[in-house]
């Protein structure tokens, strides 16, 4: 997350997004038999992430990572190899969690200023870093990952019936930024994601027998506590 945003949690949970970049190490092991196989990825950063949830479906993440390298080791003879099994510095060994999935319920307290209360079938958010891998002669890996800009964009979908979306367009050629915030929610946990983003035109479509709108929105730059930033994300804990 803090790689995707390019910023830090605070000790309150708060990350405004930045420029302060995360360099991650990712590992994974295969065991066949008496042997196993290790992959390390080092250097790694996000350059994108894709949260989509949809009315009665599982909410996905999709991390998409750009790495300096790979590091390759065997011990097919069941041989200790030091740069295999030593653990890394700050790598977390801990099983994977079986806690329940975020689903569409669990996308709560969405709320757009001036668009009123609607009901939403999909609510989905990319963020995309422009990174690119330095590479150079006389070596199989980059020296670094480049990062030259962040993008973000909002797509909601949601029933033409429930409201007239174009109260979000002033004059009837304005789309002025507006305050956007959306929860991930299940028992108390989750994060609450917030941005002051610029609407698109509404879009009309057809979903079966339903009538549906979507709407575009782009988060900009503005001022939280006296730091400039796009997006806003605060975990959340259950209060005990």
């Amino acid at each position: 997350m803090e790689s995707a945003f390019s910023g830090k949690f605070d000790s309150n949970g708060k990350m405004l997004a930045g420029t302060t970049e995360t360099v991650f190490c990712a590992e994974r092991r295969w065991i066949d038999g008496p042997g196993s196989l290790f992959t390390r990825m080092f250097g790694c950063m996000v350059s994108e992430l894709a949260i989509n949830a949809e009315a009665g479906g599982i909410v996905t993440a999709d991390f998409t990572v750009l790495g300096q390298g790979t590091e390759a080791v065997t011990d097919a003879q069941n041989v200790e190899l030091p740069s295999a099994r030593a653990i890394l510095e700050g790598a977390e060994y801990t099983p994977a969690a079986t806690n329940t999935k975020f689903a569409g319920p669990d996308v709560k307290n969405i709320t757009v200023q001036g668009l009123g209360t609607v009901d939403y079938s999909t609510f989905n958010f990319t963020l995309t870093q422009d990174r690119a891998a330095q590479t150079m002669l006389g070596s199989a890996y980059a020296r670094g990952v480049g990062t030259a800009g962040k993008s973000s964009e909002i797509v909601a979908t949601f029933y033409r019936a429930d409201l007239a979306p174009e109260k979000l367009i002033k004059n009837g050629i304005e789309n002025p930024a507006v305050d956007i915030s959306w929860e991930y929610n299940f028992g108390g946990n989750g994060y609450r994601f917030s941005a002051k983003a610029q609407p698109s035109f509404p879009e009309d479509s057809e979903d079966g027998a339903n009538q549906m709108v979507s709407i575009t929105f782009v988060p900009i730059g503005h001022t939280v506590d006296g730091k400039e930033t796009d997006l806003i994300v605060q975990k959340l804990i259950p209060t005990p």
